[in-house]
C-alpha cells in the first residue's frame, strides 16, 4: 500500500479525511488517526524526515510521537 492509501484507509475507519490528518488541527481524535498513520508508514520503512513531509510536520515530531507511542507499549 502507498503512505496515501493507508492515510485514506486510516482517515475513513475515523470518519475523516485524508486532508484532516495532514491538516495543522490539533483535534484529538484527528490526532489519534495521524499517529496511527505514522505507526504504520514507520512500520513500512518509512523515514521519520519523509513521513513528516508526507504529513506536513516537522521529523522531530514524528519521532516524539514514535518515542510516545513506544512509551505506552512499556
Amino acid at each position: 500500500m502507498t503512505p496515501q492509501e493507508i492515510t485514506i484507509k486510516i482517515a475513513q475507519k475515523y470518519g475523516l479525511t485524508a486532508d484532516h490528518i495532514t491538516g495543522k488541527s490539533r483535534d484529538k481524535w484527528i490526532v489519534k488517526a495521524r499517529r496511527e498513520v505514522c505507526k504504520e508508514l514507520y512500520a513500512k520503512g518509512m523515514s521519520s524526515k519523509t513521513i513528516g513531509n508526507f504529513l506536513n510536520r516537522n521529523h522531530t515530531s514524528i519521532l516524539y510521537l514514535l518515542n510516545r507511542l513506544n512509551k505506552n507499549k512499556k
